[in-house]
């Protein structure tokens, strides 16, 4: 076991009340991560309670039991809970796409994934007609990485299940509640990009945020959390503080004595939090016509990964698009004290961003203002600096009207998106109805073979009939 929230094997399933709507809900977490005063009025289900003595085990473990996707059996029961917890949360209504995105903070060393995801998508309602039906599916209802003992047993009850700190709002400006978990930010950035024209960027974030750990995690992780966590810690790759900063979010914080502070991102780094908490994340309307965004996250695998260098990028354009009236380039995994290019985000205002010229000065100003350190594991700062400046010529490739892109680059500026998975397995019967030699017929013929004949007596031996 990790005891970090990066493989899986810990994952249980919790039942409870949703501070706000008061609605049953349901969500899987990560046990080691979950304080134990957290657990308070929630029903906990794991993989041992999902089995019962009168109808044996679960339809979900028997399925994966037959299905061969089991093998060691180590990381089987984190499978299970993830699989089950994703079930009760969408009322046993999933996608294969769901089943396949939720499982990326499960690790499996020895089985291999196919077999797993053949398993769970067959209770996907778009699973081919051959599987079993999901309506055959039965219904059923710490302080770092060391257990603590009474040495650090402590008086004070901190509760985040304020409504205020989990209410979310569109109105002229979309506020979220700091302590309302990504999974849920996720469904409303979507849902207000798709509603108001003025949150397009929106659909972005929410995308870029699907990239941040896993959904275990997400489930109980907030942005209020991951903020704090950059805070106190610098050098932190956060993927929230980048686009938060990009976007110009701002901050709603409040101290223990009631006074009330609307800071910016960058302003909020420079704050002492003691005794402040924040209460919610303010994200500003910007008009389609006029703005373009963009954000990117590069990583060493697909899922459950800090990024090696995150970015993201904001575009105001006059009327026809032919000036750039202001941009905001903000970049991670760089440098903990850098953020923004100031030098090139000033050398582009009123520059028309699609002439060669501009984007080649601009590459080169990135070139000379990108500081970069290194700090092993990270790749080297070449890389590093490569990696960010095609980035942003990527963003740039991506707004260019295709008429003024040579069909050879033209897919610079687009997405490489990931299929569903799927999988396949042959047998050979080359041999069924063919004759075949048996192992021990050549060293019967050269007379190689043993028996026990052959075999000289031994002292005391013993002669059975």
């Amino acid at each position: 076991m990790c005891r970090e929230g990066g493989c899986g094997c810990c994952i249980v399933t919790l039942h409870g009340l949703h501070p706000v709507t008061r609605q049953l809900s349901s969500w899987s977490v990560n046990s080691c991560l979950f304080p134990i005063y957290s657990c308070h009025g929630l029903h906990i289900v794991t993989a041992e309670g999902l089995k019962t003595d009168n109808h044996g085990p679960h339809i979900l473990q028997r399925h994966l039991a037959s299905s061969f996707g089991t093998q060691c059996g180590y990381c089987s029961p984190g499978f299970i809970m993830t699989m089950y917890g994703l079930l009760e949360a969408r009322n046993y209504s999933v996608t294969m796409r769901e089943v396949e995105d939720v499982l990326g903070g499960n690790l499996c060393r020895c089985t291999g994934y196919r077999p797993i995801l053949d398993a769970f998508k067959s209770f996907a309602i778009d699973a081919p007609g051959t599987v079993a039906d999901i309506e055959d599916l039965p219904k059923s209802c710490s302080i770092g990485r060391n257990v603590c003992f009474e040495t650090c047993y402590s008086e004070i009850h901190l509760c985040l299940s304020y409504g205020e700190l989990r209410t979310i709002s569109v109105d002229t400006v979309l506020q979220i509640g700091a302590n309302v978990p990504l999974t849920e930010v996720i469904c409303e950035l979507r849902k207000a990009s798709e509603t108001r024209s003025d949150f397009f960027y929106c659909r972005q974030i929410a995308k870029h945020i699907e990239q941040i750990a896993h959904p275990a995690v997400r489930n109980v992780g907030t942005i209020g959390g991951n903020l704090s966590i950059k805070h106190q810690h610098n050098e932190f790759v956060s993927d929230i503080y980048i686009l938060l900063e990009a976007i110009g979010a701002t901050l709603t914080i409040i101290s223990f004595g009631g006074s009330i502070r609307i800071v910016s991102i960058a302003d909020y780094m420079k704050i002492n939090m003691k005794n402040r908490i924040i209460v919610k994340i303010t994200l500003p309307s910007l008009p389609k016509k006029q703005y373009e965004f963009f954000s990117y996250k590069i990583t060493l695998r697909a899922q459950n990964t800090l990024a090696l260098v995150n970015c993201a990028f904001l575009f105001k354009f006059n009327a026809d698009h032919s000036l750039v009236l202001n941009a905001k380039l903000c970049f991670g995994g760089l440098n903990p004290h850098f953020t923004h290019a100031t030098c090139t985000e000033n050398f582009l205002m009123n520059q028309n961003l699609f002439k060669d010229s501009t984007i080649q000065a601009a590459c080169l100003s990135l070139e000379k203002e990108l500081v970069l350190d290194w700090v092993l594991p990270a790749p080297c700062p070449e890389y590093r600096k490569m990696v960010a400046i095609g980035l942003f010529y990527k963003a740039v490739v991506g707004i260019c009207p295709s008429d003024r892109v040579r069909p050879e680059i033209r897919s610079v500026g687009q997405d490489i998106e990931r299929m569903l998975s799927c999988g396949e397995q042959h047998f050979s019967d080359s041999h069924i109805h063919k004759p075949v030699i048996k192992l021990e017929a050549i060293g019967q013929c050269t007379g190689d073979a043993k028996y026990t004949n052959d075999m000289p007596y031994m002292p005391n031996e013993v002669w059975g009939a």
